[in-house]
């Protein structure tokens, strides 16, 4: 059975036999040897899918059963504090693992979402271990908002964006290493907020930064355009936060490069920066011209004219000022651009023209919006 899967990375149904033959070996084993045993078979299946991997590393059935077999050794571990240590430190690896994949394809998916699972299920160990160490009842509250595991992913996925910008995996990771320990945050009092700011500052500061070198190195790459759409919605969530710690730290802004120098001149405002960024490499497109080609920058402020527009309606005046900006500063890169109306029909007509295919959802999304 071992060779025919070897040579037969896709075969589902052997799998799914496998599991069933394991499930029956569990059954039957008994003693104080048991969870012994169940590790080292737990162990030996784990290397039979790694020379799997090996041979083939985008295969969907593979990463599955190895799913299964880190969960049949959680289950273990909850019961015997010998299987827990091993499965922390196969978890361990199991990280190491999905770093050399990643070394073979940087967009290998299947190795973003295993990576991101064990992840998880490291975590979950580490609570058995404190749990079983009753380390809860004495050791210190987190101080932090990032858990040390979650700044080395953040560290990791710098890494991996700074080799290829258009790495949608390495950009998902870092939405959701943030939306993680917001979540673990809870709802969270205002003194909570005032404490994490600083540290999701440094984050939403460098994802800027990281952006903007995309964005001008390819402007029709999506990864960027659609991770933009996230740190906007967190600017979003802590802007009273975010300009208000910008401005504390108003002593050491430097501006070294244009990223920061932006961010200097729109006093910490992310979303007016990336705006206005957006505009510079729109002219830059037009200087080269080059903006016959280039229709996801006009894409993504149309769509952030329609959201603002609807916001304002809604009653939200902060974004009515904001929405004045925009519209005071587009007509600087595009023709006939007069008023909220002018923007808005003059987005729409540059996209339906270099992108003819996707001219019916432009039209429809100018359409539906009043």
């Amino acid at each position: 059975m071992n060779e025919l899967l070897y040579q037969v990375p896709e075969f589902y149904s052997l799998y799914n036999y496998r599991r069933q033959v394991i499930e029956q070996i569990f059954q039957a084993l008994q003693g104080e040897d048991a969870a012994e045993k169940k590790v080292s078979l737990l162990q030996s299946e784990l290397r039979l899918n790694t020379s799997i991997l090996k041979r083939d590393f985008k295969v969907y059935g593979a990463f599955s059963y190895r799913h299964w077999v880190v969960d049949q050794w959680m289950k273990v571990a909850e019961e015997d504090a010998t299987a827990l240590a091993a499965l922390l430190t196969a978890l361990e690896k199991e990280k190491e693992n999905c770093r050399l994949l990643l070394e073979l394809d940087a967009r290998n998916f299947h190795s973003w979402n295993y990576r991101r699972w064990a992840l998880l299920q490291l975590e979950k160990a580490n609570e058995i271990r404190e749990k079983c160490n009753k380390e809860n009842e004495t050791a210190p509250p987190l101080t932090g908002f990032f858990l040390p595991d979650e700044e080395a992913e953040l560290s990791f996925t710098v890494e991996k964006i700074q080799s290829n910008f258009s790495n949608y995996s390495a950009w998902h990771q870092r939405g959701y290493i943030v939306r993680k320990a917001l979540a673990r945050r809870g709802s969270s009092t205002q003194t909570d907020k005032e404490e994490v700011i600083p540290s999701l500052w440094r984050v939403i500061s460098d994802d800027f930064k990281y952006l903007l070198q995309s964005i001008f190195c390819d402007p029709n790459d999506q990864a960027s355009w659609c991770y933009a759409g996230f740190c906007f919605e967190l600017f979003r969530q802590f802007e009273e936060g975010f300009l208000s710690y910008y401005a504390s730290q108003s002593s050491l802004h430097t501006d070294d490069d244009e990223s920061t120098a932006l961010l200097h001149q729109c006093h910490g405002d992310i979303r007016d920066a990336f705006v206005q960024a957006t505009v510079n490499l729109i002219r830059e497109q037009k200087a080269l011209q080059e903006d016959k080609e280039c229709f996801l920058p006009y894409y993504f402020l149309l769509n952030e004219i329609l959201q603002l527009r609807q916001t304002v309606q809604a009653g939200d005046s902060k974004d009515g000022q904001r929405l004045q900006r925009y519209v005071a500063l587009l007509p600087e890169v595009l023709e006939g651009a007069e008023g909220l109306d002018g923007v808005i029909a003059s987005l729409q007509s540059h996209l339906v023209t270099v992108d003819p295919y996707r001219r019916e959802m432009y039209r429809n999304l100018y359409q539906q919006t009043p």
